[in-house]
């Protein structure tokens, strides 16, 4: 996972995924927990070669709400969405990066580079845990995946 700040309950919740995922031919790219007052949102986004579709978003949802029911692991009300990762699509494993070499992304870290935490441009390079993306300046920052507290695609329209 990225930035190495692991939070127990997200890596169980990735564990199940990539379990649910592996049965339906899925590949597993992110999840967001968003901890609210009241009822939790826990959604998962996923990707499969021949595309996501409805019926795969169903069949690994109740996958996942069988492997959730079995262990129990969040304690208070949540939902739970399954869903493709769509055009801002999150970026966290390095072979994630190395599919979409040449496209425009957006970046966010943990500490500062030059006292910036978001960058927005185009990567470049993808070697060895380290990004490299074009930025407006067209100056290259490299980035380890480390450092990155979240990166998705950035769509021509954003």
């Amino acid at each position: 996972m990225q930035g190495n700040r692991t939070d127990p309950l997200k890596e169980l919740l990735w564990s199940l995924g990539e379990k649910a995922c592996e049965v339906h031919g899925c590949r597993l790219i992110e999840i967001e927990i968003n901890r609210g007052q009241g009822r939790w949102l826990v959604r998962f986004y996923i990707d499969k070669e021949a595309g996501v579709t409805v019926d795969v978003c169903a069949e690994v949802s109740q996958t996942l709400d069988r492997y959730l029911e079995a262990q129990d692991p969040i304690d208070t009300a949540y939902t739970l969405e399954v869903s493709s990762p769509g055009i801002d699509r999150p970026l966290r494993k390095e072979d994630d990066f190395k599919s979409f070499v040449g496209e425009n992304v957006r970046v966010s870290i943990h500490a500062p580079i030059d006292g910036r935490k978001n960058f927005s441009g185009k990567l470049v390079e993808v070697e060895d845990g380290i990004i490299s993306v074009q930025v407006e300046s067209d100056e290259c920052v490299r980035i380890s995946l480390d450092d990155i507290k979240k990166a998705r695609l950035k769509s021509e329209w954003q």
